[in-house]
């Protein structure tokens, strides 16, 4: 993992918790700031779960779990960067502040839904944030590298469904024809919402671009790689002839 800026581990405890037959060994991980211990990690051996438990008057720390003691630590990190910056400068926490999700991921929580375009998670429960955080920075990574690489299927697969007519639209001018074509098959296909974006599918089929026959072959790879289809085949193979139809 990313070298921690804030805090620091203490020396782990094992113990063994719970009545006969139920017995489980436990691993207790001090966590500190500046000397001061502010809360622990548990780790029950075999459920690969890690439990954050606050013990700080000093920062507000909810209560985590993690699968990663990785994940879980730089979350922790980056609260307390976060709430120390603002302490040392004589403001109160603000609400962002305590809340554990990565800063670039709690404009897009929608009541109990967190609906980013690289993540979604529903429900979305506070206390799995860690999890959440690494998954993103992990699936950004892989964004960007796709990207910088050209390759530009691998780039628009890793956005959530939602987002990757988005996705699509802002490498289209990047796309080669028969990529251009087999894109948008496969991505019409895969779409939920093309009723929503109408207007830009419209624009997307009316295309003079040549090689559209490449739809047809797009459209049955996704068919028997997935089995899932949206739209029937026949929709879209008509739609390579008469988009105006839609």
């Amino acid at each position: 993992m990313s070298e921690l800026r804030k805090i620091v581990l203490g020396e782990p405890v094992k113990a063994v918790i719970g009545p006969d037959g139920h017995r489980v060994s436990t691993t207790t991980v001090p966590v500190l700031v500046d000397g001061t211990v502010i809360g622990s990690i548990v780790e029950i051996e075999d459920s690969h779960m890690c439990n954050w438990h606050a013990d700080s008057t000093t920062f507000a720390l909810p209560s985590l779990v993690d699968w990663s003691r990785d994940g879980l630590l730089a979350t922790l990190d980056a609260m307390v960067e976060r709430q120390a910056a603002r302490l040392a400068a004589g403001e109160a926490l603000q609400d962002s502040d305590k809340n554990p999700l990565d800063p670039e991921l709690q404009f897009w929580i929608d009541g109990d839904y967190l609906r980013h375009p690289l993540i979604y998670a529903i429900p979305y429960t506070e206390q799995m944030a860690p999890h959440y955080n690494t998954r993103f920075h992990m699936v950004r990574k892989l964004v960007e590298e796709a990207f910088a690489a050209g390759e530009w299927g691998t780039y628009i697969w890793l956005h959530e469904r939602p987002y990757r007519l988005s996705a699509l639209t802002k490498v289209v001018d990047r796309l080669s024809d028969q990529e251009y074509w087999q894109m948008v098959g496969q991505f019409w296909i895969d779409s939920e919402n093309i009723h929503q974006n109408a207007k830009t599918w419209r624009s997307l089929w009316s295309s003079r671009r040549p090689g559209r026959d490449a739809v047809t072959a797009a459209a049955a790879a996704v068919v028997l790689a997935v089995r899932a289809v949206v739209i029937p085949l026949t929709t879209v193979v008509a739609a390579s002839i008469a988009p105006e139809a839609f």
